[in-house]
Parts: structure tokens; sequence; C-alpha cells
């Protein structure tokens, strides 16, 4: 499905411009989408001249591990 975006993981430095494309800069990294366990740190750059440019948005994506474990709590009612 092509729904516009673009998932460009091997594009580290944000150099490429094939086909005569032109990015913006790479946004800021996320903060990671979880507090405890894994989760994921995303940015984001634009398309300057969408009419030569495939996508007009283009995302990275890295995994976040978190130093903290994850603890489940549950209650307990009393049927007292």
């Amino acid at each position: 499905m092509d729904d516009g975006y673009d998932t460009d993981a091997d594009d580290e430095d944000g150099d490429n411009e094939a086909g005569g494309c032109l990015w913006s800069e790479w946004s800021e990294w996320t903060e990671c989408t979880v507090t405890c366990g894994r989760g994921f740190i995303i940015r984001h750059r634009t398309a300057h001249n969408l009419s030569v440019c495939r996508k007009p948005y283009t995302v990275q994506q890295k995994s976040c591990p978190s130093h903290t474990a994850c603890t489940l709590r549950t209650s307990v009612q009393s049927t007292l």
C-alpha cells in the first residue's frame, strides 16, 4: 500500500537526493514511545520540491530500549 509515506532507515545522514529531490533537514528524534521495555524513536523530513520527489515525507524509526523494566500491577478486591 502506498500511503505517501516512506520509511527511510538506510539514509542516516539525509543525503538521498536521487532524481533531484531536495529534502529538509531531519527533525530532532522524538522521545521514546514507552517508559519501560522497548519502544521507538522517530524523526522525519519533508520534500522541498514535490513535483520531483516520489514521496512528500520520509520517516526514520529506531528502537529505543528503556533501562527500566516493566512491572505488572494488579489490584485485588475483597469479596467479603
